[in-house]
């Protein structure tokens, strides 16, 4: 008998929350296919009120955030739908990232297939400017 996807349980959690047009994501890994299909679809919810306004994301990520081979495409796939919904970029912080090295190259890698703007980091405080730096100068252009 065939193995279903659907007897895979979601590993991972996160939470996602909102500061004006700047969603807020904090993540705990590691991330298989089925949390990262239950985190684009909240994030597809998140950004509905926008209207494809301008908007950015600063991600947090802990512990062992390393995608699956089946997770890291699907994200990709949902970077490009958030960028057609108004993402101007977004920000990732790897502080306490088990294999922050790893999952760094993995979240570089995506951003640049997809020619998104981003930043990896392990500070919140330059993920936060960096942001707020890169959404005025969009704005002002």
């Amino acid at each position: 008998m065939a193995a279903s996807r659907d007897l895979f349980s979601a590993h991972g959690r996160f939470t996602i929350n909102k500061e004006g047009t700047r969603l807020l994501i904090d993540a705990v890994g590691p991330f298989n296919l089925e949390i990262v299909v239950k985190y684009d679809a909240a994030v597809k919810r998140a950004i509905t009120d926008l209207n494809d306004k301008n908007w950015t994301l600063l991600s947090v990520l802990h512990g062992m955030s390393i995608l699956t081979p089946e997770a890291e495409e699907k994200l990709e796939s949902a970077i490009k739908y958030r960028l057609a919904h108004g993402m101007l970029a977004s920000a990732t912080v790897v502080g306490d990232v088990d294999g922050r090295i790893i999952v760094a190259q993995q979240v570089e890698r995506m951003h640049q297939k997809c020619k998104s703007p981003h930043l990896v980091t392990n500070s919140i405080e330059e993920a936060k400017s960096w942001l707020d730096d890169y959404e005025r100068n969009s704005l002002t252009e």
